[in-house]
């Protein structure tokens, strides 16, 4: 059996290719909102949230032989864990990721942290800052005050009892699922007198390049994350690569 884990447009070209190659095999998605979008691409599609055992139990319940990673390339906790699980279980892993060029022509921070940090040090009761996504809402929340954050986030239920959660003041939140258009994001800059706009680098197929896009022409200042480089064996970044790795691991005639 393998495991697909998921999250990512990167589920859909794996999965595909994995039916296309009549290999059964089951997604794990973290959120229902995932599960909904990718869960009819395979017979099984799990919602859960890995940890190291967990992980391990269902590889080991479920006779998995091989995990294909399509998770976001910001993912880097659940790369490291998979990868440690199945070196520990002498499984194979394959992590299939777009392609994310470092070089970019704006302010890039290495962490979420250093970001922070820069911002509050060049901020002051007036400044106003757009996050794109969650994950990091309560680093956020502990360095502002909440009404100076505003975070456009994806549109699920669980983006939004987060936010809610979190105290979030329901006019701070935008829900909508990426990549928004130019037109949008300046909108936003302009209605929540935004100074900065906080993003990831996530490479091709994501936001990146709408935001980016966004700020020409505003005084929004950018602060673009960049993702942690990991060197891993077995890298795919085209579905032909993954394709013709998948035919030698498997053993397929073509």
């Amino acid at each position: 059996m393998i495991l697909v884990l998921g999250g990512t447009h990167e589920t859909v070209e794996v999965c595909s290719l994995l039916n296309e190659l009549n290999r059964e095999h089951i997604i794990s998605v973290t959120t229902e909102f995932g599960a909904d979008l990718y869960g009819h691409l395979s017979s099984q599609c799990i919602v859960t949230k890995f940890d190291d055992g967990s992980l391990e139990a269902f590889i080991v319940d479920n006779q998995i032989k091989l995990i294909i990673d399509a998770t976001h390339p910001h993912a880097a906790l659940i790369k490291e864990l998979a990868r440690g699980v199945a070196s520990r279980l002498n499984i194979d892993y394959i992590l299939y990721q777009r392609t994310v060029d470092l070089e970019v022509s704006v302010p890039t921070f290495d962490s979420m942290t250093q970001a922070i940090d820069h911002v509050k040090k060049h901020s002051d009761s007036n400044t106003h800052i757009l996050i794109t996504g969650i994950k990091h809402i309560r680093e956020w929340k502990a360095a502002f005050n909440v009404k100076q954050l505003y975070f456009r986030i994806m549109p699920s239920m669980e983006s939004l009892k987060i936010c809610l959660d979190e105290k979030i003041p329901i006019e701070n939140i935008v829900a909508i699922k990426a990549p928004c258009t130019v037109e949008l994001n300046q909108t936003l800059f302009k209605d929540f007198e935004i100074t900065y706009f906080v993003f990831k680098n996530s490479g091709n197929g994501s936001a990146f390049k709408q935001n980016i896009a966004s700020i020409k022409n505003t005084n929004v200042t950018p602060i673009c994350i960049q993702p942690v480089e990991l060197l891993i064996n077995n890298t795919c970044s085209d579905i032909d690569s993954l394709k013709n790795t998948l035919i030698n691991f498997l053993n397929l005639e073509v």
